[in-house]
């Protein structure tokens, strides 16, 4: 019982998160660390996972990545932690359905967003005080689409998956009659 109320609160912190990107096109260092302390309080619970270096690798490599990005502007600082920081909910083997569907969440935003921005140019013209210069118009709050993403990964696969099974026919059992 205790688990489904550290995914409960997981996902309220990743929803709070999207909300602040979308308003302010920022996300506190808080949203992380507390997706972080909630890891911890879930192996506290469940117990340590056999394969627990796969999270600190997933970890690293997206905390490594995402740094990479941000250095060349192409991902918020941000972005990157929280990203990072829900890495380390997933073993090696649900790294790429978390990418899977963390990208689908992003590509969904940009076509909502690029939808809404055409509406609005024909609905009103900018007028004198709205922002308009390229850098700011191409601005995305991808935590959005980070949190959506962790949310349906965690509730779809689970939390640290085993490593996929291949179906075996043998395996399954016939009735004999």
């Amino acid at each position: 019982m205790t688990f489904e109320w550290i995914l409960l609160i997981l996902t309220g912190v990743l929803v709070a998160a999207a909300v602040q990107d979308i308003l302010t096109l920022r996300i506190s260092n808080l949203f992380p660390l507390a997706i972080i302390i909630l890891f911890g309080a879930w192996v506290a619970v469940q117990g340590v996972p056999d394969n627990w270096w796969e999270n600190v690798v997933h970890f690293l490599i997206a905390l490594s990545g995402g740094m990479m990005l941000f250095a060349m502007r192409w991902f918020g600082g941000g972005d990157a932690k929280l990203y990072a920081s829900c890495a380390l909910w997933f073993d090696l083997a649900g790294s790429i359905t978390l990418i899977f569907f963390v990208s689908m969440a992003g590509l969904i935003l940009l076509l909502l967003m690029l939808g809404v921005r055409r509406f609005r140019r024909k609905r009103r013209p900018a007028g004198p005080f709205d922002e308009t210069t390229p850098r700011k118009s191409m601005q995305m709050p991808y935590g959005v689409a980070i949190a959506a993403g962790t949310i349906f990964a965690i509730y779809w696969i689970g939390v640290n998956p085993p490593a996929y099974e291949v179906f075996d026919p043998t395996a399954v059992p016939i009735p004999v009659s």
